[in-house]
């Protein structure tokens, strides 16, 4: 087992997640997924095992990353240049014909004019687009097509909220122009939910849809939860402490070196939320620490300190960033507000301290929307793994889920 950090892994290299492939696997002969967790759990690792044990299975697997699209004719591109070059690969020659297929409806919607999102409405009603109608029929057309045989497919879909963040901005756009680019990015979600998974054409198709931001926080913010509400969300937890502790062991023996229980806790402990990708980096720098002549403790008591120095926090730099991506301006001002108060100590802060912080941040609000803001960011923060909460003697407090991060927002707030 290799120290990867950075980078989805598979093989050898992917750890554990049994009881949640077999689950996640059961579910998706009959579901469409939605596969939530927070940023680093290693949503896109366990998805490409799950393409692995289906394609041992007789499965098609397919693997689209839309992250970069900017507007439905690219996602649409994307996807129809991502099921050519997978069924040019495919061994039978029925496949051609599909190929040729999908060849004709490439060059079709090269010649249709979609609206730009990010240039305000442009005259154009955005929800009823004809151009954009015309582009996803075309590309329902191409999933029927690959619908020919009694062969289960999968199509995977990275960074699908990404992509819905570029066609959509933050509410805090101009009124106008954010209710026509919410109803294109509801026309966009319809489409998938009726058009194609209502196609009867359809019905040997999968999704697996998956991003480092959550597309059920992005439909929670923008009133858009019934347009997926075909998707069985399926969430991915960080590992027990136990699993995180074999985890450790067994990189530590795959580097030819012994890591007791107890110190393989002790790097637990100081992770706090054990997410694969934290633990990876912990053992990258014990590892480096261990030809040094230094106790395990001494390399526990600097481990936090040096995960989260200037020049290698740039992971932390994400979660503080995607907050404006996700929430816009205002939204996410009282986000990282809150976050920088409750960074204060690992027990956190109470619900009733935080509360009256957000209530003097919004002065001039009524107490209704001093109440629906703070219901929507204490679940968006939980959801996302900002933070959880706890009871302590009848009194509930939010805290940081990952030690690191709290630590990194804490240097951060520190004047």
């Amino acid at each position: 087992m290799n120290n990867v950090t950075g980078t989805p892994v598979g093989g050898s290299d992917f750890f554990g997640r049994d009881a949640e492939l077999y689950n996640c696997m059961e579910l998706m002969k009959h579901n469409d997924i939605l596969l939530l967790g927070a940023r680093r759990i290693g949503k896109t690792s366990f998805a490409r095992e799950i393409m692995r044990r289906l394609n041992e299975e007789g499965w098609r697997v397919i693997e689209i990353n839309v992250a970069s699209c900017e507007d439905e004719q690219q996602f649409a591109k994307r996807v129809l240049e991502a099921i050519r070059d997978s069924a040019r690969s495919w061994p039978q020659k029925k496949w051609d014909s599909l190929c040729e297929s999908i060849g004709g409806i490439l060059r079709r919607i090269e010649h249709i004019e979609v609206p730009i999102p990010n240039y305000g409405n442009a005259g154009v009603k955005l929800n009823h687009s004809k151009p954009v109608k015309d582009l996803l029929d075309s590309l329902t057309e191409a999933l029927c097509a690959l619908n020919t045989t009694d062969e289960p497919c999968l199509l995977y879909i990275d960074e699908l909220p990404i992509f819905l963040y570029n066609l959509m901005p933050s509410t805090d756009t101009k009124e106008k122009d954010y209710e026509d680019k919410r109803k294109r990015v509801a026309l966009f979600l319809n489409w998938l939910r009726n058009d194609v998974r209502g196609d009867a054409r359809c019905t040997a198709l999968r999704w697996l849809f998956t991003g480092s931001v959550g597309l059920d926080t992005l439909v929670h913010n923008h009133k858009l939860a019934d347009t997926i509400n075909t998707l069985t969300p399926f969430k991915l937890d960080a590992f027990s402490s136990r699993e995180a502790v074999i985890m450790l062991q067994t990189l530590a023996i795959s580097y030819g070196w012994s890591l007791d229980e107890g110190d393989a806790n002790k790097v637990v402990d100081v992770i706090q939320w054990p997410q694969p990708y934290y633990l990876q980096i912990a053992f990258r720098f014990l590892r480096e620490w261990h030809t040094e002549e230094r106790s395990f403790d001494q390399c526990i008591k600097h481990l936090i300190e040096k995960m989260t120095e200037p020049g290698v926090d740039n992971d932390y730099n994400h979660w503080f960033d995607r907050l404006k991506t996700q929430l816009g301006n205002v939204q996410a001002g009282h986000a990282k507000a809150l976050l920088g108060m409750v960074c204060a100590t690992p027990e956190g802060m109470s619900k009733h301290d935080v509360f009256i912080a957000l209530q003097g941040r919004m002065l001039n609000a009524t107490e209704d929307e001093q109440l629906e803001m703070w219901s929507d960011l204490r679940d968006i923060l939980e959801r996302d793994a900002y933070w959880w909460s706890v009871e302590v003697d009848g009194v509930k407090y939010y805290r940081f889920c990952l030690e690191p991060l709290r630590c990194w927002w804490k240097r951060k707030y520190d004047v």
